[in-house]
């Protein structure tokens, strides 16, 4: 897919993705598929990688920056909920809590325990 450098290095040459590069998107429209994530989020930067699991998916980029602008964005002109996700693995970082099966290490992040954001 053009736009896109799945399995590239966004790390500035360490061959692994910065750290917060990962967003979650859930509530999508059952027809959304890896294609339809892919064109949605290409124009915020590259991706290295979309991991989609029915109701939610993970979008990484391979810079940070551009998965703050396409949560910015996307949270905004969107009805799909769009977030920052974080490793379990990290540590420092609680909560989870959408039903995260499926064998990702990944969790939406937030400051409320996982909860969804209040509007």
């Amino acid at each position: 897919m053009q736009g896109n450098s799945y399995g590239g290095s966004g790390s500035g040459g360490h061959g692994m993705p910065p750290a917060n590069s990962k967003v979650y998107v859930s509530n999508m429209k059952p027809s959304t598929d890896e294609r339809a994530l892919s064109e949605m989020f290409m124009r915020f930067g590259d991706i290295t990688q979309i991991t989609h699991k029915g109701s939610y998916a993970f979008v990484e980029f391979a810079d940070a920056q551009c998965a703050l602008e396409a949560i910015k964005e996307m949270s905004q002109s969107s009805e799909m909920r769009v977030q920052m996700a974080f490793s379990k693995k990290s540590g420092g970082f609680g909560g989870g809590g959408y039903g995260n099966s499926g064998g990702n290490d990944y969790s939406p992040s937030s400051a409320n325990g996982g909860a969804p954001p209040q509007r």
